[in-house]
Parts: structure tokens; sequence; C-alpha cells
């Protein structure tokens, strides 16, 4: 199991199978990325695969982005109410954007 050691009290594959029941192919593809990633290749070696793997997550073209997108700006019939399920995520998504250089 990997684990952020930004946020050690949740694991990258807890965050994520709280999506798998409407998005599975999130979680499968995010990890195959993350374990495949060819680690040498980063500046920053404080990455781990937990963050690669939630900032693939994120990338990925799936409901989890429309989703959480969508819940932080309140759009949609349920407004803001569905935020709370995508919180755990957000702070992993936020602890591993911290290694990425500014754009």
């Amino acid at each position: 199991m990997i684990h952020s050691q930004h946020f050690a009290y949740m694991s990258v594959e807890e965050v994520i199978k709280q999506f798998h029941a409407t998005i599975p192919e999130v979680e499968k593809i995010a990890m195959s990325f993350a374990n495949d990633f060819d680690m040498t290749t980063l500046e920053n070696t404080n990455m781990t695969a937990a963050d690669i793997a939630t900032i693939n997550a994120y990338t990925q073209e799936s409901r989890l982005y429309g989703s959480m997108n969508a819940a932080f700006g309140g759009y949609g019939k349920d407004g803001r109410t569905p935020l709370p399920h995508y919180l755990p995520y957000s702070k992993l998504l936020h602890g591993s954007m911290k290694f990425l250089k500014p754009v």
C-alpha cells in the first residue's frame, strides 16, 4: 500500500477507492501509472508514487474531475452538498501539487 508522506492518516488507495463504485477506471489507471512511472526523471526527489497517482487521478478525463470541480464551484442541482465527499482527496491533491513547479 502506498501512503502519502503528507497525509499519512489515509492512503491514496483509500481515497481513490471512495470513488471506485462510480469511476473504477480512475483507481486502476492512476495506480498503474504511478507504479510504472520512472521516479528518476523527477527534479523533486521528495515526490512519492502516491503523489504521482493522486495527480494522475485528477488529470484523467473522468467524472471525478468534473464532479469534484462542480462541487467546489457549487454548480448543479446539489450545489456544494457533495463537497465533504471530495475533501480527503482534495487534501491529498493539494499536498501532491506542492511539489510541482509554478508555471
